[in-house]
C-alpha cells in the first residue's frame, strides 16, 4: 500500500460509509438502493470517504511529533510523506468532498453538514483533542453523524436520530475506556482519567455506558418499521448490549480488553440497525 493510500486509513473511509448506507436504509428502506438511488448513494458516500480521509490524514499531521515515538512506521514519521505535503493533502481531501456534496438531491443540507463535520474536526484536532473529555464528545458526535447524513441523502433523517444517539453514547463509551487504557503513556492530552482518576472515569464510562443501553430499545417503539425486521433488531441489539455489558467488566483492570469488546458490541449494534432499516 502506497503511503498516500495508507495516511487515509481506507478501512475506517469504508466503515463510515457503510454507516452512511445503514442511515439511508433506516430512512427510505429498500428503495435506497433501487438503480435509481445509486447516484444519490454513490454521492453521498463520496462526501463521507474523502471527508474522512482527510480527518485522518489532518490527524497523523498533527500528531507528527507524537508519533516519531509511538508509531514511527507511519508515512510521515517515517519520511515518506512530508508534513507540508501531509497538509495540503488534507486540505485538498476536504475540498474534494464539496463537488459530490453540492451535485447531491438534498445538496444544502449534506453540504451544511459537511461543514459542521469539517470544523467539528479542526476543533478537535487544534484545540479539544489535548482536552479529553470535549474531544472524546467530538469524536462520538462525528461517529454518529454518518447515520444522520445518510438519513439526509435519502431525504428523511429524522428516523436516523434515535440510532445517532445510541450510536454517540456507545462510541463515547468507547472513547473513554481508550483514555482510561492509555492513561500511564498518554503525556500531551489532559485526558479525562486524568482529571479524576481511573476509577471515577471507569464510573462514568459506566453511566455512558447505561445510556446506550437503555436508549437501544428505543427503535422498537417506532411504527415506521416491520414486524420481523424488528424482531431481530431485537435480538441483535440484546446481543450487542451483552456484549456492552461483559466489556464493562474489564473497564478499569483491563481497558484494553474493554474497549476491543465494545468495538465488537458497536459492529453488532450497526448489524442491528441495517437489518431493522429493511423494508
Amino acid at each position: 500500500m502506497t503511503p498516500y493510500i495508507k495516511i487515509l486509513r481506507p478501512g475506517n473511509c469504508i466503515l463510515a460509509c457503510i454507516g452512511v448506507i445503514v442511515g439511508a436504509l433506516i430512512a427510505k428502506g429498500n428503495g435506497v438502493l433501487d438503480i435509481g438511488n445509486i447516484p444519490s448513494m454513490a454521492l453521498a458516500c463520496a462526501v463521507v470517504f474523502l471527508s474522512t480521509a482527510g480527518g485522518n490524514v489532518l490527524n497523523d499531521y498533527t500528531d507528527r511529533d507524537v508519533d516519531k515515538i509511538n508509531h514511527p512506521e507511519r508515512p510521515i514519521p517515517s519520511g515518506k510523506i512530508r508534513p507540508e505535503s501531509a497538509k495540503m493533502y488534507a486540505v485538498a481531501l476536504f475540498a474534494l468532498a464539496f463537488p459530490p456534496a453540492l451535485l447531491s438531491t438534498y445538496w444544502y443540507t449534506l453540504t451544511a453538514i459537511l461543514c459542521i463535520a469539517i470544523l467539528l474536526m479542526l476543533a478537535y484536532e487544534f484545540k479539544y483533542k489535548a482536552e479529553g473529555l470535549p474531544g472524546n464528545v467530538i469524536i462520538s458526535v462525528l461517529s454518529a453523524m454518518v447515520f444522520v447524513f445518510g438519513g439526509c441523502a435519502a431525504g428523511n433523517p429524522v428516523l436516523t436520530i434515535p440510532f445517532a444517539i445510541i450510536s454517540f453514547f456507545g462510541s463515547l463509551y468507547r472513547e473513554i475506556v481508550k483514555d482510561i487504557e492509555d492513561v500511564e503513556g498518554d503525556f500531551t492530552r489532559c485526558t479525562l482519567p486524568k482529571k479524576v482518576g481511573k476509577k471515577n472515569a471507569g464510573y462514568i464510562a459506566l453511566a455512558v455506558l447505561g445510556m446506550a443501553i437503555l436508549l437501544s430499545p428505543l427503535p422498537l417503539l417506532l411504527p415506521d418499521f416491520m414486524f420481523w425486521p424488528k424482531t431481530l433488531y431485537a435480538i441483535g441489539i440484546a446481543l450487542s448490549d451483552i456484549v456492552f455489558i461483559y466489556s464493562a467488566l474489564f473497564t478499569l483492570k483491563q481497558p484494553t480488553k474493554s474497549q476491543k469488546l465494545a468495538k465488537h458490541g458497536m459492529l453488532i449494534a450497526t448489524l442491528a440497525f441495517l437489518i431493522i432499516g429493511i423494508r
